[in-house]
């Protein structure tokens, strides 16, 4: 009777204890998992969480791993920021828009413990022209920026984006009747980017499924499309190798990034640090 005395009294102190801490709760939807035990420690993208109890969880167990993406160029301030919140792998992005991973960047985050993986993307609508032509020269554009810029080791991954979302709205994106301009897209890809790096695919889960395996190696699901026909079922598969599970999160500091999930090997790399 003692220890199930004990045992309640503690359950109630536990409760008050984080109750007490008042974190503003959010959605956290897979945003971290902890090394060491990522069967067991990660935190299912279905329940409600917070960056708070993320962080208390951090300082308890400690060797937090997190995975985020964000299209904004990485300083030095942004950088401390990153690994202020223990951040191991950073997503960037080649594109014709101002934020474009460059060289310098590359390395400084390298050159801070953290890896990269990439992603191309000139648009996330659906004004993407879905065919082969447009197909090589996005893989070509991909290509020079990774390996005459940055120096992305030759074999990694280049995911390439398609969400298919009309402009203004996030909530719908491609489909079946889609994916025959898809596969013409992505065989360009291939072609454009002459064998140098892998093709991963960004989008919804009826475009990752129909590309993984024949004309993409890895799969990354858009945090936009867990609505869309076919992407929870696609995430439930686990198929893929990265999921983006939460957008637009500010972490202490004030950096704005997406929060992901990895599934094994999902492509992040350094570049070569100089002296």
């Amino acid at each position: 009777m003692a220890a199930y005395l004990v045992t309640i009294c503690l359950y109630w102190l536990a409760i008050f204890f984080v109750a007490g801490l008042n974190f503003q709760l959010f959605e956290f939807k897979k945003d971290v998992e902890f090394l060491g035990a990522p069967s067991i420690m990660r935190i299912d993208r279905t329940l409600q969480s917070g960056v708070g109890i993320g962080v208390l969880a951090k300082n308890i167990f400690g060797g937090l791993k997190m995975i985020v993406d964000l299209n904004q160029i990485c300083d030095a301030d942004a950088i401390t920021v990153l690994k202020n919140n223990h951040v191991t792998a950073v997503g960037r992005y080649y594109t014709k828009h101002s934020w474009v991973l460059k060289s310098a960047e590359a390395i400084a985050i390298c050159r801070a413990g953290m890896k990269l993986f990439t992603v191309f993307e000139n648009t996330g609508h659906r004004d993407l022209v879905l065919t082969e032509e447009q197909g090589k020269a996005d893989g070509h554009a991909a290509l020079k920026m990774a390996r005459d810029d940055v120096k992305q080791p030759f074999n990694s991954v280049i995911y390439f984006a398609a969400e298919g979302n009309h402009e203004g709205h996030a909530d719908d994106g491609y489909n079946e009747q889609d994916v025959p301009d898809l596969k013409k897209y992505f065989a360009g890809i291939l072609i454009g980017i002459e064998g140098k790096y892998k093709v991963g695919v960004y989008g919804d889960g009826v475009v990752c499924g129909a590309l993984l395996g024949t004309l993409c190696t890895h799969a990354w699901i858009a945090e936009a499309s867990y609505e869309h026909p076919g992407t929870q079922q696609f995430y439930e598969g686990r198929r893929w190798a990265i999921a983006q599970v939460k957008n637009e999160q500010v972490l202490p500091g004030g950096l704005t990034v997406d929060f992901n999930e990895a599934n094994g090997d999902f492509g992040a790399f350094t570049v070569p640090i100089p002296d």
